[in-house]
């Protein structure tokens, strides 16, 4: 079951940050509830205690939760605003095979570190080593860890903690540091890559099915909005919140069905981390075939992969301009396509490879210069910038 985690904030004039107001959760059945107070580490044990493990539904029946967030990168850095480096160490998550070397020694008198020293053929570091107690290693795996084997420990509240902007916060209690004894842990997803817009429209283009007085609590909160929430009280904002936590809860379970009925393929809620993670689904739901690499380069191989840079984003006008512009980028243009494959499912058929000989003029590398030192004109028209490439280094 999807259980949606939203959470307000103020900005604290004393403290000179943003703190927290309040810390909301809503699930697809339409329960819901709110943490309400400025210390997000308490606020997030609270969250932990409510959202890990099954969940009994009134009807009895269980569930497994499914944690999500839209957009989720301002929240975890306001529970970062509330945690001091010097009080974090990186320890090992549970259940996660070891993948990074720790090193646990001091090194605050500027000894080496000996696992720093080790390096390739080529003389390039290769350790990957993170030290526990150093704060720019502890505020990496804070920041972009949530992959990774090792969390950020922060001793005062227990929680240990990694993040990745776009795809969500990893947050484990640990009573015992580095040993297991009462551990829990909570995954939230980042879904808002997902969607198209802000979570307002999304709403209100998917339409979950919502009470009247969920739908004026979210309605309330867009007005509340534009004014800063000047004069609400705590209690009307974690309503609006949990409001739309049962919404985003709901508009999940609303696409991933979707997919269902589009692709007929079962995507799971840890997958909904954006078009890309979808596409990834369906592309191994079908079996879609993979180029196989030769294991020595030929030339045809690296001009192609000079050439081929991505999509090309053209400006239709250039220069400066007297009016409002307003951007648009086509999301998840690829997946929409992707319910057109064939199905590759046992005994649904099969790729088939076929050659046919193609005119020479029609395909083909070139290798050419381009002069940008000059502007001009040809025939009145602006000429061309240069095409992108990639260099055989990967630089662009």
């Amino acid at each position: 079951m999807f259980v949606s985690v939203d959470s307000e904030t103020e900005w604290c004039e004393a403290e000179g940050r943003q703190r927290l107001t309040t810390l909301s959760y809503g699930r697809e059945d339409g329960t819901s509830e709110s943490f309400i107070g400025h210390d997000s580490r308490e606020a997030y044990r609270w969250l932990m205690e409510r959202l890990c493990g099954v969940y009994t539904d009134a009807a009895g029946k269980q569930w497994r939760p499914a944690p999500v967030a839209f957009h989720f990168n301002h929240d975890t850095a306001v529970l970062c605003n509330d945690i001091d480096p010097a009080d974090l160490m990186l320890i090992r998550k549970v259940q996660h095979k070891i993948e990074t070397s720790l090193c646990g020694a001091d090194h605050s008198a500027g000894s080496p570190c000996e696992y720093d020293t080790r390096q390739d053929e080529d003389g390039n570091p290769t350790s990957g080593t993170l030290h526990r107690y150093h704060p720019d290693d502890c505020q990496a795996v804070v920041t972009d860890g949530m992959l990774s084997d090792v969390v950020a420990w922060h001793r005062p509240s227990h929680l240990a903690i990694a993040g990745s902007a776009g795809q969500g916060l990893y947050l484990e209690y640990r009573p015992n540091g580095d040993r297991f004894e009462g551990w829990k842990r909570l995954v939230i997803r980042d879904t808002g890559r997902s969607f198209h817009g802000g979570l307002e429209s999304v709403i209100d283009r998917w339409n979950p099915d919502l009470s009247e007085t969920q739908r004026e609590r979210i309605a309330w909160g867009k007005r509340q909005r534009e004014v800063g929430f000047a004069g609400a009280t705590e209690a009307d904002i974690a309503a609006y919140s949990e409001a739309e936590c049962v919404a985003h809860a709901r508009v999940c379970r609303q696409l991933i069905d979707s997919i269902g009925t589009a692709a007929h393929v079962r995507i799971r809620p840890s997958q909904l981390a954006g078009s890309g993670s979808v596409a990834a689904a369906v592309l191994r739901h079908y079996g879609a075939p993979k180029r196989t690499d030769t294991h020595e380069d030929t030339e045809a191989d690296t001009l192609a992969r000079m050439t081929y840079y991505g999509g090309l984003i053209e400006a239709p006008v250039v220069g400066l301009l007297s009016e409002d512009v307003e951007g648009e980028d086509i999301n998840s243009a690829y997946p929409s396509k992707m319910i057109h494959i064939p199905c590759m499912r046992a005994g649904h058929g099969e790729w088939k490879t076929s050659r046919r000989d193609v005119p020479a003029d029609l395909i083909g590398h070139a290798l050419v210069t381009w002069d940008v030192s000059r502007s001009g004109t040809t025939g009145g028209r602006a000429t061309s910038p240069s095409p992108p490439v990639r260099n055989p280094d990967s630089s662009e």
